[in-house]
């Protein structure tokens, strides 16, 4: 589905097919809006794996550029056979439970933890040797905002109705048609519930913890 085809349904269902009311503009902004706010709620959605080079004595660690959720951070060295997951800490947690972790207090050796600080993941203990690909990002990537009337939407086609109802419920809030627009939100929000039981067992008893959004740090 590119942008047109939401554009076109908003305005007809709408009924301002003339954009009196509701211009290109503001369904474009509700699209990048909507597609994030989906993402937020939903693991399965814009799922990538990204890999790191794991350097000796090196703590910080650059995440990739598109990644808005992260869902899990691994890791292995030249000896290991798989990757093996890393426990998230929060900043607090780090100062509390490895009090002297931002220097030389400790050894070098297999990280076991991290953290996250200024959009870095921060790996405890710092990794005592070098290994390509070393380190395996699990995340959601950040959805590619739309600019034009020819542009494909990010969001793969189960979450395209879901998408357009988020845009018929920001239109009613800017119409000031507030029962419509409450009916528009609940089914929203009602879509969101339905997409997060497609879920599997497996990534919502993995990552509850690990889950860290990009922006919040």
């Amino acid at each position: 589905m590119i942008v047109s085809d939401i554009v076109t349904r908003v305005r007809r269902i709408f009924g301002d097919e003339a954009a009196v009311q509701v211009n290109d503009d503001d369904i474009k902004r509700w699209i990048n809006d909507g597609q994030v706010e989906i993402i937020k709620h939903n693991d399965g959605a814009l799922q990538k794996t990204a890999f790191i080079n794991i350097v000796a004595n090196q703590s910080s660690y650059t995440l990739p550029t598109d990644l808005m959720i992260l869902r899990s951070l691994r890791y292995k060295f030249s000896a290991m056979l798989s990757y093996s997951a890393l426990r998230y800490k929060n900043m607090q947690e780090f100062d509390n439970s490895i009090d002297g972790w931002d220097g030389t207090a400790y050894t070098a050796g297999n990280p076991a933890f991290f953290t996250m600080y200024e959009g870095k993941a921060l790996l405890f203990p710092t990794p005592s040797e070098s290994f390509t690909n070393g380190i395996k990002v699990l995340y959601n990537q950040k959805p590619t905002d739309v600019t034009g009337l020819s542009d494909t939407i990010s969001l793969p086609l189960i979450y395209h109705n879901t998408l357009l109802k988020y845009c018929m419920w920001q239109a009613s809030l800017l119409d000031e048609d507030h029962e419509p627009a409450q009916m528009y939100k609940v089914d929203f929000q009602s879509d969101m519930s339905l997409l997060q039981t497609r879920e599997t067992t497996e990534a919502t008893a993995t990552y509850p913890t690990i889950t860290v959004l990009e922006y919040d740090q």
